[in-house]
């Protein structure tokens, strides 16, 4: 009975640890956005510069850039899943929730797939310029939301643990998020942060960024205990505790949500919320499978998974046979 209080203690200051990062991050990201240098001003004061050998401007840029979109992210997406996990929690209704992780098990990653074909669709007028913040709401924040959601559920549902634990866990999991999209995006959408041509002078910046990002994450790692084996073994739970509650899960429950979410849709667009009504994509989905091209792109996409699974499954193999049979380098 005495270890009772110590753990409580330990799990408090575990969350509080677990909590320290988004909140650092927020507050980084919006002292970043508000001490802001007027553009083009020669006199403004900069914080930090890099060495133009380094990529000047550019790396501090591209970094500066990283670090709005996963201070701007994490913590509020987090805050709207966890919120959201623990509504559908408290009802106390095993259908629900068992629908809810079914649902999410796939819709936790369709604003990776949907956003350029869809939001854009939904919410900007052609021809008109989107900016950062419309990815960060639009994509960066509802994707760490659904995860974290999706891990609350689990943790709480299937592995029946504690409050604490489930979201230090999820908070973890929203930090790694919003981190990988954050890279995401900056290689993409502000790629000429980052182009590499050759004879570039400033090849150097990359190998700049690459350490800051490798040092951030190893400090996110560390604050989350997280790891391959600890991940390996936290999904594994998951999936063989999922897999027991099979007869609990409800395939119209799962259902009548999705039907849901479309009405919702549908109702947004009648009232002038949303450009793109579920019939005009529907419609659009139709044309685009009766055609061959999309065919093309999908068996594409498909030989480059299958590729990439069997050559990362040869390095797994290939890794531990040759390295961990020295005693040091496996410790």
């Amino acid at each position: 009975m005495a270890d009772q209080p110590e753990d409580a203690q330990g799990d408090t200051i575990s969350l509080a640890r677990a909590l320290s990062l988004p909140i650092f991050a927020l507050f980084f990201a919006l002292l970043l956005i508000y001490t802001r240098p007027s553009p083009g001003d020669p006199n403004a004061v900069r914080w930090i510069s890099f060495p133009q050998s380094w990529g000047g401007d550019n790396l501090r840029y591209g970094l500066r850039n990283i670090a709005i979109l996963f201070g701007l992210s994490c913590l509020p997406g987090g805050w709207i899943g966890g919120m959201l996990g623990y509504l559908i929690l408290v009802t106390q209704n095993s259908k629900l929730a068992s629908a809810s992780i079914s649902v999410l098990r796939i819709g936790q990653w369709a604003p990776f797939v949907i956003w350029w074909v869809l939001v854009l669709l939904l919410f900007e007028a052609p021809g008109q310029q989107h900016g950062r913040y419309l990815f960060i709401w639009t994509l960066s924040i509802p994707a760490v939301a659904l995860g974290v959601c999706y891990h609350i559920l689990c943790a709480r549902h299937l592995l029946r643990a504690d409050w604490r634990t489930s979201f230090s866990q999820s908070v973890g999991l929203a930090c790694h998020r919003a981190l990988f999209i954050a890279l995401i995006l900056a290689l993409s959408v502000w790629m000429h942060h980052w182009f590499v041509a050759y004879a570039d002078d400033n090849v150097i910046r990359h190998y700049v960024a690459a350490s800051v990002l490798a040092l951030f994450l190893m400090i996110v790692n560390w604050i989350y205990r997280s790891g391959i084996d600890h991940s390996a073994a936290l999904y594994r739970e998951i999936f063989v505790a999922d897999l027991g509650r099979r007869g609990d899960a409800s395939v119209w429950t799962a259902t009548l949500l999705i039907v849901l979410l479309t009405v919702v849709w549908q109702v947004l667009n009648q009232l002038g919320y949303f450009r793109a009504s579920p019939a005009s994509v529907l419609n659009v989905a139709v044309t685009l499978i009766s055609g061959t091209e999309i065919w093309q792109d999908i068996w594409v996409s498909l030989l480059e998974i299958i590729v990439g699974i069997v050559f990362s499954g040869t390095l797994v193999k290939i890794i531990p046979t040759t390295l961990m049979t020295n005693g040091t380098i496996r410790k």
